[in-house]
């Protein structure tokens, strides 16, 4: 695992290669930018540069702890609104700590502490409370996957072109397979 002192050090070695400003993209019309946008899981094993093998700007990566689209909802809109967006690509993966805990779990870990954290002020725990954490425990990484993809293709502020071009797949972190998801 790095800390944020090694990878500032790991920064100096990389040779960056400059991209275009916003203004520059919009007023160049041979500039095509990516409108494919996947949602994954924040585990640094299910790392879909890696997955998919592709370069620093063909994709948009949104990452959050059980890929819970749920959670990408705003900067979906905000990026189909300025970019229109494409496709959108579920990626779930076996093994996710999201699936092994429900809300109340971890919300009694927040409050009182587990084998990581010492546990907070009582006077915080209301706060706690009214976290929409969205965990599923006993549910596998395929269920939650379709999940996704049935509730992205059930809000209305998203585009039914949009809708129809989402896919789900769960990544295999052992075999580094990826299996299609189908509803």
């Amino acid at each position: 695992m790095a800390s944020i002192t090694q990878l500032l050090e790991r920064n100096k070695e990389v040779k960056h290669t400059p991209f275009l400003l916003i203004d520059e993209r919009e007023h160049d019309a041979k500039v095509d930018f990516s409108r494919t946008l996947i949602v994954t899981c924040c585990d640094p094993r299910c790392t879909p540069e890696e997955i998919f093998n592709f370069k620093s700007g063909e994709v948009i990566v949104h990452r959050n702890a059980g890929a819970n689209v749920r959670y990408a909802l705003r900067d979906i809109v905000i990026l189909d609104t300025v970019m229109q967006l494409t496709e959108i690509l579920i990626l779930h993966h076996t093994d996710c700590g999201t699936l092994r805990h429900n809300d109340e779990e971890l919300k009694t870990w927040v409050k009182h502490g587990n084998w990581v954290n010492r546990g907070i002020d009582e006077k915080i725990w209301p706060e706690v409370d009214k976290i929409d954490i969205g965990l599923t425990k006993d549910v596998s990484p395929e269920d939650t996957a379709r999940d996704n993809i049935e509730w992205v293709r059930a809000q209305p502020v998203i585009r039914d072109e949009l809708k129809k071009n989402t896919r789900g797949f769960v990544f295999d972190i052992k075999s580094g397979n990826v299996k299609e998801i189908v509803v």
